[in-house]
């Protein structure tokens, strides 16, 4: 939908902006209360793309368990 662009479209200003931040060799945690790829998996493959001398080491998405929230964890590193 176009919301969830729009969304989508600001989550990767944040990662952008936060990379900024980021020493090198440094890490920079993404997470979402999201389970949809456009908002974890594939934010994570755009910025590294798009973003030289980043990799992601690992991710992990987490689904709603006894009533809880899912959310999704990438963990980020600069190189």
């Amino acid at each position: 939908s176009e919301r969830l662009t729009q969304l989508g479209n600001v989550q990767g200003d944040i990662l952008q902006q936060a990379a900024r931040l980021v020493s090198p060799g440094g890490v920079l945690v993404y997470t979402t209360c999201s389970l949809l790829a456009q908002e974890n998996m594939d934010q994570l493959a755009k910025f590294t793309e798009a973003t030289p001398g980043w990799i992601c080491d690992f991710s992990r998405q987490f689904l709603p368990i006894e009533g809880g929230d899912g959310f999704f964890v990438g963990h980020l590193r600069s190189v």
